[in-house]
């Protein structure tokens, strides 16, 4: 008889171990699944700031180039500007030579 309850004893404490150790496989299933989920997300997190920097670098670009359009733009309307101005002088000073010339 004492062997018999030994026996159970044992069955017992065997079958406690191989939940124990069902457990800690399915924790382990379980801690494996969350690191590749969260390298999934790290990896997912990495590629959309790539994207986000790519965009801003293109954005920036774009707005250098424009800026660099604007401040050609203005330039060329001030040379633009310039010229009239001395067109217009030189007109008046031909004007004025013409008429000190027709007085004498």
């Amino acid at each position: 008889k004492q062997a018999a309850n030994d026996a159970q004893l044992l069955l017992n404490r065997i079958a406690l171990l191989q939940k124990g150790e069902e457990r800690a496989r399915r924790k382990i299933e379980s801690t494996k699944d969350r690191a590749s989920e969260i390298l999934s997300m790290r990896d997912e997190n990495y590629k959309r700031v790539e994207r986000f920097v790519k965009s801003a670098e293109e954005e920036a670009a774009l707005q250098a180039e424009l800026h660099d359009k604007n401040l050609q733009a203005d330039v060329a309307a001030r040379q633009a500007r310039l010229i009239q101005t001395h067109k217009v002088l030189a007109k008046r000073q031909e004007a004025v030579k013409n008429m000190r010339e027709k007085k004498k």
